[in-house]
C-alpha cells in the first residue's frame, strides 16, 4: 500500500495529475487503508486501544506498535496530500486538519509503549579532559 501511494500520489508524474484525478486516487487509497485496518486482528488493529497485558510476547507488542505506526504514517501522508488536493473546500480542510491532529495524538500516545533502554554516548569525556586538550 505504501509503494502504491508513493507511485500514485507522491511521484513526479503524480504531481502533474489534474486535481480531480488526484482526489479520486486519494479517496481510493483512504478506502483501501481503512479496509486493511478492518482486516487486522483486534489486538493489533490501529485505532483500537493497545493493551500490552493481552500480548504475551514482547515481539507481539513490537509488531502491534509497528502496525499502528505504519497505519498512522500512511494516514498522515494521505491527509497531508488531501490538504493540497482539496485546497478550495474549507469545510473539507477543517475535517482533514482535525483528522491530522487525531493521528498525531495517537502517535504521541503510542510512544509510551516503546521501551526505553539506557544509553550513554561512547565518546563521553570529563569536562576537565576537554579543557586540557584545548590548552595544548
Amino acid at each position: 500500500m505504501l509503494s502504491r501511494a508513493r507511485e500514485g500520489l507522491f511521484s513526479t508524474a503524480a504531481q502533474l495529475l489534474p486535481k480531480k484525478t488526484l482526489q479520486e486516487r486519494l479517496q481510493t487509497m483512504q478506502d483501501d487503508l481503512e479496509q486493511w485496518k478492518a482486516e487486522v486482528p483486534e489486538l493489533f488493529r490501529p485505532g483500537s486501544p493497545l493493551r500490552p497485558h493481552h500480548l504475551p510476547k514482547p515481539s507481539d507488542l513490537a509488531m502491534a506498535i509497528r502496525m499502528h505506526f505504519s497505519y498512522y504514517h500512511l494516514r498522515m501522508a494521505l491527509l497531508r496530500r488531501t490538504l493540497y488536493a482539496w485546497g478550495e473546500d474549507l469545510g473539507r480542510l477543517m475535517d482533514v486538519k482535525v483528522s491530522l491532529a487525531e493521528a498525531s495524538r495517537a502517535i504521541i500516545d503510542l510512544t509510551h509503549f516503546i521501551p526505553l533502554e539506557p544509553f550513554s554516548l561512547p565518546w563521553y569525556c570529563e569536562p576537565n579532559d576537554f579543557q586540557s586538550t584545548l590548552a595544548t
